[in-house]
């Protein structure tokens, strides 16, 4: 009677498991009909929270239902269902939102319940044509950031697409990988300028030193061209990628930006050259000076150009009636020294008001560090200092020149 009582009791329990059972598939039913009501003429956030509402369901179903599977042959018809349900749901997000990943995480779902064989070689294409369309997305993308030179975002695009790749496909990943890699390395390098001249004579002459940015799958690296005394660099002319040849010879493959370290010792260095040479061709070329107006902050716009103040004896006035005016007398000997030493201070001051206006132009071509400017604009005041100097000493000269001089005939 225990044996019988048992057995009805397990008769029973299977009878209400069945019935569970179809209500269970009911809801899985009225859950896919939800899901066809859902179509793309509705906005994004709205499709996708009628979606997200739909899946969380369709889980509370299959959670609430699947303990109530008593019978093997059920519970393959159970699996099949909520396996084919997420599949729906899967091609809804690719379709409808165009997502992708959680497509694909929705078909790992259903691919670890589904049982009948054709339902696994569908959902298998499902999950291929997914994949080719966001490894296509994603080859595209990747693409669109080395022309753009974001090259950390491009290998990380291309290391996913690598996983979802077959083995033919992953020949061309890594391809596109090599690519990148060569346009990282060649990012800001200017191949025009692949020619320097690096040749010295007896230690002078430009050659490069150095070596930087190393890049072992080229055997590339950066390479400074330096002027050369007696084969000590001596002023820094550019920086350029090479990679070793032979001996003593190099295979340039373009001029890259020079480190700001070096380009501020240009700058140091091209001003002090500058300041030495100055003296001695003021000394042998002469001229005349001229106003150099003071720049306006960060040098926008180039010293006008110079008024020359002639050193000359003045001549005196006509007198009104008179036909000829008075013969100027010759200078005595300690005004002569004085005008040859304007003469010489002129000179100077001519040139270093042209190399100012040299230094100035080239504000325009090249940024200038903020050490070159401070240097540029004490040369500035000293030579202003001079120049009110020369303009005062003139002035006196002037003024003692026209005391000698007659005013008149009768003088």
């Amino acid at each position: 009677m225990e044996h019988r009582s048992s057995s009805e009791f397990g008769v029973a329990l299977n009878l209400v498991g069945q019935q569970e059972l179809k209500d269970g598939f009911v809801s899985i039913g009225a859950i896919l009909d939800r899901l066809s009501g859902v179509t793309g003429q509705d906005t994004n956030a709205n499709i996708r929270s009628s979606l997200d509402r739909i899946e969380k369901d369709l889980r509370d179903v299959a959670e609430k239902y699947e303990d109530v599977v008593r019978n093997p042959a059920d519970a393959d018809g159970w699996d099949n269902a909520v396996a084919s349900s997420y599949q729906r749901l899967s091609a809804a997000y690719f379709t409808l939102l165009d997502d992708p990943n959680h497509a694909l995480g929705l078909i790992k779902q259903a691919r670890e319940l589904a049982r009948h064989p054709l339902l696994l070689q569908s959902m298998e294409r499902d999950r291929d044509n997914i994949q080719q369309v966001q490894r296509a997305r994603l080859c595209r993308d990747a693409d669109a950031a080395i022309k753009s030179g974001n090259f950390d975002w491009a290998e990380h695009l291309l290391e996913v697409v690598l996983v979802i790749s077959t083995e033919e496909q992953k020949l061309e990943i890594k391809t596109m990988q090599e690519r990148c890699r060569r346009a990282r390395l060649l990012h800001g390098v200017d191949r025009t300028k692949n020619d320097p001249i690096l040749s010295t004579l007896h230690g002078f002459g430009p050659r490069f030193y150095g070596e930087r940015d190393y890049d072992p799958a080229t055997g590339s690296y950066v390479a400074n061209q330096w002027f050369t005394l007696l084969f000590v660099p001596i002023f820094p002319l550019g920086a350029y990628r090479v990679t070793d040849a032979d001996f003593q010879s190099y295979c340039v493959l373009g001029r890259v930006p020079l480190p700001d370290s070096l380009k501020k010792a240009r700058w140091a260095i091209a001003l002090s050259v500058g300041l030495l040479v100055l003296i001695p061709l003021a000394i042998l070329r002469p001229g005349t000076p001229g106003n150099i107006v003071e720049p306006p902050p960060n040098h926008a716009e180039s010293p006008k150009a110079p008024t020359p103040l002639p050193i000359s004896v003045p001549q005196p006035a006509s007198d009104v009636g008179k036909e000829q005016a008075a013969t100027p007398r010759p200078l005595d000997q300690a005004l002569q020294d004085r005008k040859r030493k304007l003469d010489v201070e002129g000179a100077n001051l001519e040139n270093e008001k042209s190399y100012l206006a040299g230094v100035e132009a080239s504000y325009q071509r090249e940024k200038v560090p903020d050490d070159g400017h401070a240097l540029y604009e004490a040369l500035l005041a000293a030579y202003n200092r001079k120049l009110d100097k020369y303009n005062r000493d003139l002035s006196e000269w002037k003024k003692d020149v026209a005391a000698t001089q007659p005013t008149g005939p009768d003088q």
